[in-house]
């Protein structure tokens, strides 16, 4: 089991996106539903951030305000990390307003556990931003502070300043370039907990038949450039090699996906999916106890590989 910051979280987290922006939206008591089974399941590490919504009031922050007055008891079982915009400029004013918002937006229910900020490797003012995070941690407004799509350069130079308690990317099967970039390996070497953002491709590794015949449909009659519709054609032919595996050991596609982050990541990585329905959160949850061979991950990789 992995630990961030001395908190002991869960091997699969909730990402509450979804929660918030269904097409058709579901209610508060829907939402508390799947959030206390994921909780009731050991599933305490939730993803939240002002990036999901344009209101924080009607989005995963104003949601998580409601929650926590219902269910106080649960304020302190729950590991919460919150994600901010972008860093690319000198406006510091504007990002101390934002974490302010943040942290209103909560209610003074739940402190902000890890708060993840994306810094662009070339900002000039990275290192004040990160130390101005930093001091938000010193003030006791959050416990620590994580990294949102870094470089290899950005961890580097950062970690110098502060310490960084997690790193936030997007990693699943069928996108790895944490693996040719550097960045797990440095992670892994330096202790660093890896949060896995889209580990099921934003639906695409659940092998939803919408999603996969909008893709289809995308590839015959939207898509006007040779390579990305051979992009295309490759991912619909890996998702039906991995669907066929699925079926072969017993498992879903979903458990497929995200066995292969728990089996990879030797506990340092921890998917986030997110769920918007209870039986979805039980499929996502149960693949902590689908643990797939080294015969089977060596399997998985080559069939991505091809």
């Amino acid at each position: 089991m992995p630990y961030i910051n001395y908190f002991l979280v869960g091997p699969i987290g909730l990402g509450l996106r979804k929660l918030v922006q269904r097409e058709i939206p579901i209610s508060d008591q829907e939402a508390f539903g799947c959030m206390n089974n994921a909780l009731l399941h050991g599933s305490n590490l939730w993803d939240a951030g002002e990036v999901f919504s344009s209101s924080l009031s009607s989005g995963t922050l104003g949601l998580l305000s409601r929650y926590f007055r219902k269910y106080p008891e649960n304020i302190e079982r729950v590991f919460l990390t919150v994600t901010v915009g972008k860093i690319e400029d000198s406006d510091t004013e504007a990002f101390l307003n934002s974490l302010k918002e943040i942290t209103s937006a909560l209610r003074g229910l739940k402190k902000i556990d890890l708060l993840n900020c994306q810094v662009v490797e070339d900002a000039p003012m990275t290192e004040e931003f990160i130390k101005i995070m930093n001091d938000f941690v010193n003030k006791g407004v959050v416990r620590c502070i994580g990294l949102w799509e870094p470089s290899l350069e950005v961890i580097q130079r950062v970690r110098d300043i502060a310490n960084i308690s997690a790193v936030r990317v997007e990693y699943s099967l069928l996108s790895r370039d944490i693996e040719v970039n550097g960045i797990k390996a440095l992670c892994h070497n330096l202790g660093i907990p890896i949060i896995a953002t889209a580990p099921l491709l934003h639906g695409i590794l659940t092998g939803d038949s919408k999603i996969m015949e909008e893709l289809k449909n995308k590839e015959k009659h939207i898509l006007s450039n040779n390579e990305d519709r051979e992009a295309v054609r490759m991912i619909l032919s890996k998702v039906s090699s991995l669907d066929s595996f699925a079926i072969r050991n017993d498992m879903t596609l979903t458990e497929v996906a995200l066995s292969f982050i728990l089996g990879t990541g030797k506990a340092g990585i921890i998917p986030i999916p997110c769920s918007d329905t209870l039986d979805y959160v039980g499929e996502n949850l149960g693949a902590f106890s689908k643990v797939l061979s080294f015969e089977q991950l060596d399997e998985l990789y080559d069939i991505v590989q091809q």
